[in-house]
């Protein structure tokens, strides 16, 4: 393990302020896929409260960070159709976030394993950061909620994954 990745892993460890808000960490866990269970990304949910209510998450203006911290290998094309999916599954007005979604998923690229990311979601804003790349900002009404439900939402991908981030597991 690089000398950079101890660093980030202590950073992701300790309680987060943006803009003078303190996150803590609300839960986390683990995106497994198929039925095989296998392993794709550890996750951690940052609020400024705890909640386990993900409609209330959801809705609150205040900030809000994800980490993702890879565990496998993925393309880009399985990346967009992912996070494609989980807007689509979730978000009644979906098509309104195509082209947000797009984006986000062509700023990841290829995905290796041990690759780190973090979502920062801010009120129409989401900021994504990719260790050792410039971070990118998508403004768009509703595209923090709209992502952020992705994991979230009604239609999670991973229920275990939900639970996790919600503090319930």
């Amino acid at each position: 393990m690089t000398i950079r990745s101890l660093l980030l892993i202590a950073l992701l460890l300790l309680p987060t302020s943006l803009n003078a808000e303190t996150l803590i960490m609300n839960g986390k866990g683990t995106r497994k896929a198929t039925i095989f269970g296998i392993k794709v990304y550890n996750a951690s949910l940052y609020l400024n409260e705890a909640s386990s209510d993900p409609e209330k998450i959801l809705t609150s203006p205040s900030e809000k960070r994800l980490t993702l911290d890879f565990l496998r290998d993925l393309s880009n094309d399985k990346i967009r159709e992912a996070w494609s999916e989980g807007v689509r599954k979730n978000v009644t007005n979906h098509q309104e976030f195509e082209t947000p979604v797009r984006e986000v998923s062509e700023y990841f690229g290829e995905v290796k394993t041990g690759d780190q990311f973090e979502f920062i979601f801010k009120e129409d804003s989401l900021t994504v950061k990719r260790v050792g790349r410039d971070e990118l900002v998508v403004k768009a009404p509703g595209i923090d909620e709209a992502f952020l439900s992705i994991w979230l939402g009604q239609n999670p991908p991973d229920e275990g994954l939900k639970r996790g981030l919600l503090g319930q597991s």
